[in-house]
């Protein structure tokens, strides 16, 4: 038993195409508009962004923001303050928009201010302190300085004993590291 002749089989398919069709344009109409609506939301009370805080080295120090949580709304201002661990002194900050991307700000201010207007990663460098570098170095011939900064600053001034290998060259020049050395590598903190 024939259901449709071939006529009628084309009607019913092109009708249907016209029918499909015009629920995707619609849908696609609907998501356009609520994409467009979630891009420019400026209530505050309607969008939240979150943030993450860490420090590098870990255990190196401290960080205190002035409003507790992970999750803020557009707009909200947090202030941070960074506090060193026995030994360590705070470098810098680092502000990145999500977890393992690249750095896209960062500075020396201390306390930090910044404005939720995305989803942050803030990080604290902390380095070891220039007291700290010294009483490892006096005394103890296991203990090599490895000053990575640009020759022109090593040459410019320098810690006693360090031996000069810019960060560039660390992988060419590797074999200058006595082996068994307990190494400390120093750079410019900022």
């Amino acid at each position: 038993m024939k259901l449709f002749t071939p006529v009628g089989r084309r009607k019913f398919f092109l009708r249907l195409l016209f029918l499909l069709t015009g629920l995707l344009f619609i849908a696609a109409g609907c998501i356009r508009t609520s994409s467009t609506n979630v891009g420019t939301i400026q209530d505050s009370s309607a969008k939240y962004y979150n943030l993450e805080i860490s420090i590098v080295p870990a255990n190196t120090g401290t960080v205190e923001a002035s409003l507790s949580g992970s999750s803020f709304t557009y707009g909200t201002r947090i202030t941070f303050i960074p506090t060193a661990s026995a030994g360590y002194e705070f470098c810098r900050w680092g502000i990145s928009l999500s977890p393992g991307s690249q750095i896209v700000s960062g500075g020396v201010d201390s306390p930090l201010k910044i404005d939720m207007n995305s989803n942050k990663v803030i990080t604290a460098y902390f380095g070891i302190s220039p007291a700290v570098d010294m009483s490892m170095l006096n005394g103890d011939t296991t203990v090599r300085l490895i000053d990575v900064r640009p020759k022109a600053n090593y040459e410019k001034e320098h810690i006693p004993g360090a031996i000069s290998i810019p960060f560039e060259e660390i992988f060419t020049r590797y074999a200058e590291i006595p082996i068994g050395s307990r190494v400390i590598v120093y750079s410019d903190c900022l």
